[in-house]
């Protein structure tokens, strides 16, 4: 049987925690799938993700997106978040992560991340 993550990453607090709130809702909303896990994470450090992905088939990752309309959605490739302008409230943290577990051999079959946008960037001094 194949094994999905959907996995919601950021904080508890404020815009960053708006992966946590989506898979919060479909947690609610979804029926129980066998062989699917939904699970929230606030990551100390971005490479925490490779311990979360190991063991599955496919993996959804669902983060804030900074720089980008609230509320739009992007679906990004691991490269197109590495080089995106925008960032995610990691400072790319996360893609790095990604990017050494597909070095590393150790992404599952398929895996999507998903930029949930957030507003602009806090300004400093403001």
């Amino acid at each position: 049987m194949k094994r999905l993550l959907l996995l919601g990453i950021g904080s508890p607090f404020g815009a960053d925690r708006i992966g946590w709130e989506l898979v919060e809702q479909l947690r609610g909303s979804l029926p129980e799938i066998e062989g699917c896990e939904l699970v929230l994470r606030n990551l100390a450090h971005p490479t925490q993700l490779l311990s979360l992905v190991e063991g599955f088939d496919g993996v959804i990752v669902i983060d804030a997106l900074l720089d980008a309309e609230p509320g739009s959605l992007h679906r990004l490739t691991i490269d197109e978040l590495k080089e995106s302008e925008r960032s995610s409230s990691h400072q790319l943290g996360v893609a790095e992560a990604l990017a050494l577990a597909r070095a590393m051999g150790d992404l599952p079959e398929w895996l999507e991340v998903i930029g949930v946008g957030v507003g602009a960037r806090p300004r400093s001094g403001s």
